[in-house]
């Protein structure tokens, strides 16, 4: 039992630390979306500069690509 134990802390750990390095970059993207706004350049994709979809900003607001763009970078 204490094997599992010690295994079951350090899978919960390493998720542990999985969730706050998504959080983190979460973040970063928040404070970015924020930069953009007080810069009037908040809704326009970082590489081809168009609008991006009202659609796209009203399930991930901090996005800073329209949907063309995020699919060429997957």
């Amino acid at each position: 039992i204490g094997r599992l134990t010690r295994i079951d802390a350090i899978q919960m750990q390493g998720m542990a630390q999985l969730n706050r390095q998504q959080l983190d970059i979460r973040r970063r993207q928040v404070d970015a979306a924020l930069a953009c706004f007080e810069k009037g350049t908040y809704g326009l994709c970082r590489k081809c500069r168009e609008p991006i979809s009202f659609e796209r900003l009203d399930v991930l607001p901090e996005s800073p690509f329209c949907m063309d763009c995020q699919e060429s970078f997957e």
